[in-house]
């Protein structure tokens, strides 16, 4: 019991500290934003941006606008998720579709960092039994972690079928994580180390945990391989319809 007791207590402070990180985190990330917005309308204020520069102004503010937006529908979404609040609409999604359009959807981020994404789907019928929105949501979100943590590399999107699961994998040649960092990424408050962030990308620290819970909320499974230096594979297992 005594050490039960301390366990729970050793828990505790670390949720607590993980708590307080990531407030932190996003204290920062919102103050940046806010405060680029508020140094150009200061600016307008005093006449103080030339009239050719007015346009790229709007469209700074409205950049750093829709990066608080995102931060914020992310935190909601995943209390949502969480708290067993949205329903899913589950139907037959063909796979090489769908990662098609989430691989052309990513391209130009993925190529901003020198990466190049990849579709290998092992039957062109292929599907998968899930809420196509939610489906697209997980997609991204790894996706976009492996762009964060790659450079000049190659991120593939695989999708086959075993016995009672269709398979998803998302693979990249990035930087990869110690294998000591991979239970925690699920965390909502989790961040790597501060040297390993790129904040373009990984604003919020809560995309993991949203797709953690939404592929619970599909009663799947998910997995992780990572090598340091190497790269990392997340494979995600949908089940099969049953009739």
């Amino acid at each position: 019991m005594v050490d039960s007791l301390k366990n729970s207590q050793i828990e505790i402070e670390r949720q607590e500290n993980l708590r307080r990180q990531f407030m932190m985190d996003v204290s920062h990330e919102m103050r940046t934003p806010l405060t680029t917005i508020n140094g150009i309308l200061e600016g307008w204020e005093y006449d103080m941006i030339p009239e050719h520069s007015r346009k790229r102004s709007v469209e700074i503010m409205q950049n750093e606008t829709r990066r608080m937006i995102r931060m914020v529908n992310e935190n909601l979404d995943y209390e949502k998720i969480r708290s067993a609040q949205v329903v899913l609409v589950k139907q037959q999604i063909p796979c090489l579709a769908t990662l098609t359009a989430v691989k052309e959807q990513l391209s130009k981020k993925a190529a901003s960092r020198g990466n190049t994404i990849h579709v290998k789907v092992s039957l062109p019928d292929l599907t998968v039994y899930a809420d196509y929105d939610r489906f697209i949501q997980i997609l991204v979100n790894v996706t976009n972690n492996a762009i964060q943590f790659t450079e000049n590399g190659d991120i593939t999107l695989t999708a086959h079928s075993e016995e009672g699961y269709t398979v998803i994998k998302i693979s990249d040649t990035g930087i990869g994580m110690a294998a000591s960092e991979i239970p925690a990424i699920w965390e909502r408050f989790y961040k790597t180390d501060p040297s390993r962030k790129n904040n373009q990308y990984g604003e919020s620290g809560i995309g993991l945990a949203i797709v953690k819970s939404l592929i619970d909320n599909h009663d799947g499974k998910i997995e992780v391989a990572s090598e340091l230096g190497k790269g990392t594979t997340f494979t995600i297992k949908f089940p099969i319809e049953r009739e």
